[in-house]
Formats: C-alpha cells, structure tokens, sequence
C-alpha cells in the first residue's frame, strides 16, 4: 500500500515537472510569438502605409486621365457639331431660350473699324502713294521700256491729249502780242501824264530832241 502511494507521488511529480517544463517552453514560445507579433503588426501598418499611397497615386492618375478623356470627348463633341452644321446648313441654329441676340461687329473680340471718311482718305492715300512709286521708278530707270497690258493700246499725240492745254492759233497768238504792246504804251503814257517832275530817260546816247512845233504829227499853223 505504501509502495503504491509512494509510485502515485512519484508518477503525480513527473506529471507535474512535464507539465511545469511543458508550460515553460509554451510560456517561451508565446513570448517569442508576441514579439513576432509585434513585429509583424509593424510591418503589417509600413505596408499599409505603402499601399495607401500607391492607392493615393493611383487616384490621383485616375483623375487627371478622367479629367483628360472628358476634356476630348467635349472638344470631340463641339467638332462633331460643327461638321452636322456645315453638312446641314438648311438646320437652323438651335440655342437656349435664355440667350440674346448680339451684334457681331460690336463683340469685344471685333477688329476696330474704320469710318467711311478715312477708308476713303486711306485709299486715296495709297493710290497716291502707288503713283509716286511707279514715277519714282520711271525717273531712276530711264533704261525700263514703257509696259502695257492692253494689246491694242497704240500711241497719241502729246499736244491733242485730253489733258493737255488748249493751244491757241498763229493769228491769236499775233493779236494777243500786239494787244499787249499796245496795253505797254500806254501804261507807259499815264505814267509820264502822272508824274511830269520825272524826267525823260533814253539809253539811246544818240538821240537829239526835236521842236515840238516842227514835228510831223503837229497841227498846221
């Protein structure tokens, strides 16, 4: 009987000392196991953090490849609608019944216009401007030919031109000689009536005075 007992003790302390050195190495290994833990958690959250970013980028590219893409589709869609109304002029212009009408010449991107005075001035100026050169070229190449572009252009005369001044005949041109000497003599003869203090003046050296009574046109005594 005390043999017994004394092999239960025996078998209930090996059981025990299994037991304690079982739980010593569990104990180990469950410390071993936290700080693997521990261990894994920090790198379980970097990774996390890695792949949140990547996620973020990847957003972000997403985004701009939308924004893009709605970007091509809009200017695809405003060439689209040019094409149907240059195709379809008979279509009329369909806008939003908000919309006003506005003139076209007085839009804020509208070129400056001119008046009707200075387009006139402008191109009064130009024509000038393309005359003088033409002389001016005329004038320093007296080498050039004269050019026409009419086939059938032929030569005039200088003097019958349209513009030329109207010429007068020899029998004018005598009558008009004498009318002037006449208009001379006489001018002359009211000044010597004016002013008999002046005295006569030849540039004969010559000459030699006369009787006034003895003279030709004098009335007979």
């Amino acid at each position: 009987m005390g043999n017994q007992q004394s092999s239960v003790v025996d078998r209930s302390e090996q059981t025990l000392g299994i037991v304690g050195s079982r739980g010593l190495k569990m104990q180990k290994e469950a410390e071993e196991a936290h700080i693997v833990g521990v261990e894994e958690i920090d790198l379980t959250e970097t990774d996390t953090d890695s792949v949140s970013d990547e996620d973020e980028n990847h957003e972000e590219e997403e985004d701009e490849d939308l924004t893009e893409r709605l970007r091509i589709l809009e200017d695809t869609r405003q060439l689209k609608q040019l094409a149907i109304a240059f195709l379809h002029p008979e279509r009329p212009v369909e806008v939003d019944s908000t919309f006003c009408a506005r003139c076209y010449f007085d839009r804020f991107s509208a070129p400056q216009q001119e008046t009707f005075e200075e387009a006139e001035e402008r191109h009064m100026a130009l024509t000038d401007a393309a005359a003088l050169k033409r002389l001016a070229i005329d004038y320093a190449h007296p080498e050039i030919g004269v050019e026409t572009s009419d086939s059938v252009a032929c030569a005039r005369c200088y003097f019958d031109r349209d513009s030329a001044p109207k010429q007068e005949s020899m029998e004018d041109a005598e009558e008009r000689h004498l009318i002037l000497e006449d208009v001379k003599h006489l001018r002359r003869a009211a000044f010597d009536y004016m002013h008999p203090e002046v005295g006569v003046v030849t540039s004969d050296p010559t000459a030699t005075a006369r009787c006034f009574f003895n003279r030709a046109s004098a009335a007979e005594q």
